[in-house]
């Protein structure tokens, strides 16, 4: 049994299809290796792309849970109405919501950042800046000495 961490740009590709496809392909081969839960930070892009591929797996892996660690409970406070609806209905669907604080504050997502390395095994990630939010996230794995997956480097097919 073990967690994998997904984090990743809020910005993705215009050919979100590719990445959707890849994403999908790599849960399912994290499923078939014994990989139970997933975390997402439920961050605009990759975050939410990442949660929805989880529970899109679950129709072929049953026993895999998703786990939304969510910085505050206002975090979608800025999303569009069109976000808040799709970021609401994944937590609806998620086995598991843990809210790290209920307002946020300066360096909230950095402790949630921190949260999903210590709970996680792996990391599968979309990270192509050397700075930020992700960058930081990986950075805070790779400390903990987590494989890490990028499903931004194509030379890790």
């Amino acid at each position: 049994m073990s967690v994998c961490m997904l984090t990743g740009h809020r910005r993705l590709p215009s050919d979100g299809g590719e990445l959707r496809r890849r994403l999908d392909a790599y849960i399912d081969v994290l499923c078939r290796r014994g990989v139970t839960e997933f975390l997402s930070g439920g961050a605009l892009g990759f975050d939410l792309l990442g949660a929805e591929a989880v529970l899109y797996a679950q129709r072929a892996h049953p026993q895999v849970t998703l786990t939304m660690v969510l910085p505050c409970r206002n975090q979608s406070h800025r999303y569009s109405a069109v976000q808040r609806l799709r970021y609401e209905s994944i937590l609806a669907r998620a086995q598991k919501v843990d809210w790290l604080s209920d307002v946020y504050y300066d360096g909230c997502m950095l402790v949630r950042n921190r949260v999903m390395a210590e709970r996680a095994d792996l990391c599968l990630c979309y990270l192509t800046q050397p700075r930020g939010g992700t960058a930081h996230a990986v950075a805070t794995a790779a400390a903990r000495g987590l494989p890490i997956f990028n499903l931004a480097d194509p030379t890790k097919e």
